[in-house]
């Protein structure tokens, strides 16, 4: 039933806004062993932007690792708005900048309150996970668990960016 509404709400956005969405899967995004990378909510910044409330600007710098020389290695930063309701914007897979070093990078997305995002080196595998949470009143970017129940479930790979004011985020 979950799944169900969870497709529904996606095929609903897809119409609204004339994005398409598929399950993201090893055709659109082979899967490597590179499993080496983080978010950093201590280093990330939230800024209230009034024409576009709810929503916060948020900046969160971030790296990843592959050891990899094949130029088919990517990763992204998937984006849940709800639990359970993932999704990836085609533009946000990047290829590694080395195959010998990290690849440094900021995420700059513009999210709701509790919304959240996870550094992903395949479609199945979110490795580092934050969130837009109130502390003391405050919006703030907090760490999460990556097996946090908020981010359960497939991300769903969407070929335009949904998210307002945001055409190319990072």
């Amino acid at each position: 039933m979950r799944k169900t509404l969870a497709t529904l709400a996606l095929v609903t956005l897809a119409m609204l806004t004339g994005v398409t969405a598929n399950a993201a899967d090893e055709s659109s995004w082979p899967t490597y062993p590179c499993f080496t990378g983080s978010l950093r909510a201590a280093d990330s910044t939230a800024t209230v932007v009034p024409d576009l409330e709810p929503f916060v600007k948020v900046g969160v710098p971030g790296s990843m690792d592959c050891d990899v020389s094949d130029p088919a290695a990517k990763f992204g930063v998937g984006m849940w708005e709800r639990a359970g309701l993932g999704s990836i914007s085609s533009a946000s897979i990047k290829p590694y900048a080395t195959p010998t070093g990290p690849t440094t990078f900021t995420v700059v997305r513009y999210l709701a309150e509790n919304a959240g995002i996870c550094l992903m080196p395949n479609a199945k595998t979110k490795l580092s996970c934050v969130r837009v949470q109130r502390v003391n009143g405050v919006l703030t970017i907090v760490q999460v668990s990556p097996k946090d129940k908020f981010f359960a479930g497939m991300v769903e790979l969407v070929d335009d960016q949904p998210t307002p004011g945001c055409p190319s985020c990072w």
